[in-house]
């Protein structure tokens, strides 16, 4: 009986909890989409989820192990389409990193999908994927921390996603008790590891909490974007003209009414509008002449 709870039921559990953990930032997801901003998202645990998830499908049927598969599969499919969701609201700098860590692991999958058909016995094929596994799983339990420095330096935890980490904390336990019970190193090895950060990630976001980060704190590198700017003149009439504000973060703030030219906003080279990081037009800033604010 013990043995059909441990064998059978504990990873049926498993699969379950996996899903919720798995599905659990969808309301991230959905507020990305809805908004196009990413907030104070990290957006590396998307794709990471989906490379993750791949190797323990490929594992399960490396191994024979129906059980590891299902809640994977799920992984797969939401890890992509969180993935895709987010891409265009990150900052071109994020994106170039979304875009090599897809390259690179699909690449990587394609030289061990070689080795496992040309190189390797059904021993070795096993210890390959299963090492494979490991690995990209401690990578995946880390990417939440990646920011722990910051954190601690800002005092704010809003970076972790609380349901997350309390979700795998369950999943981690239950898989622990699974492999345990096949014996299986490649399973129960790097859920303990999951435990334990996961533990670390709710001690730090209750201790810290999480406040509202502005949008310098949260992209330190930010876009130009395409913004429309409400712009009052003589306090008359308003009218609303998309411009591109550039943060240029070499302007001092004591330096921006150096660069206003006859009460205007100054202009670059392509007459796009410049207002430093930090500040916007006001009317001081414009020498009485009108205001200008970004449009809500």
């Amino acid at each position: 009986m013990d043995s059909v709870v441990v064998q059978y039921v504990v990873p049926s559990f498993g699969n379950l909890i996996g899903v919720i953990m798995l599905l659990s930032p969808i309301k991230a997801v959905w507020n990305i989409r809805k908004e196009g901003k990413l907030g104070d998202i990290n957006p590396l645990p998307y794709p990471m989820t989906a490379i993750n998830c791949l190797g323990w499908v490929i594992y399960g049927a490396v191994v024979r192990d129906p059980l590891i598969i299902p809640a994977n599969i799920v992984g797969v499919l939401f890890g992509m389409l969180a993935t895709t969701t987010a891409y265009p609201a990150c900052s071109r700098k994020m994106q170039d990193v979304l875009q090599v860590l897809l390259a690179a692991s699909g690449l990587y999958y394609c030289l061990l999908s070689i080795l496992h058909t040309y190189a390797l016995d059904a021993h070795g094929q096993k210890e390959m994927w299963g090492l494979s596994c490991v690995l990209i799983l401690m990578i995946y339990y880390t990417i939440p921390l990646s920011t722990l420095l910051h954190i601690i330096r800002t005092r704010n935890a809003a970076s972790i996603y609380l349901p997350l980490a309390a979700t795998a904390i369950l999943n981690g336990g239950l898989w622990t008790i699974y492999g345990l019970a096949v014996q299986d190193i490649n399973i129960w090895g790097p859920n303990v590891l999951g435990v334990a950060l996961g533990v670390v990630q709710v001690v730090v976001r209750l201790m810290l909490g999480a406040k509202p980060l502005t949008p310098a704190a949260t992209s330190p590198d930010l876009p130009n974007r395409s913004r429309e700017i409400a712009i009052e003149l003589n306090g008359d009439a308003l009218e609303k003209a998309p411009l591109r504000t550039a943060v240029d973060s070499t302007w001092p703030g004591d330096a921006w009414s150096s660069k206003q030219l006859n009460g205007s906003a100054a202009h670059d080279s392509d007459g796009d509008l410049r207002i430093p990081a930090g500040k916007s037009l006001d009317s001081s800033d414009t020498d009485g002449r009108g205001t200008s604010s970004p449009a809500v």
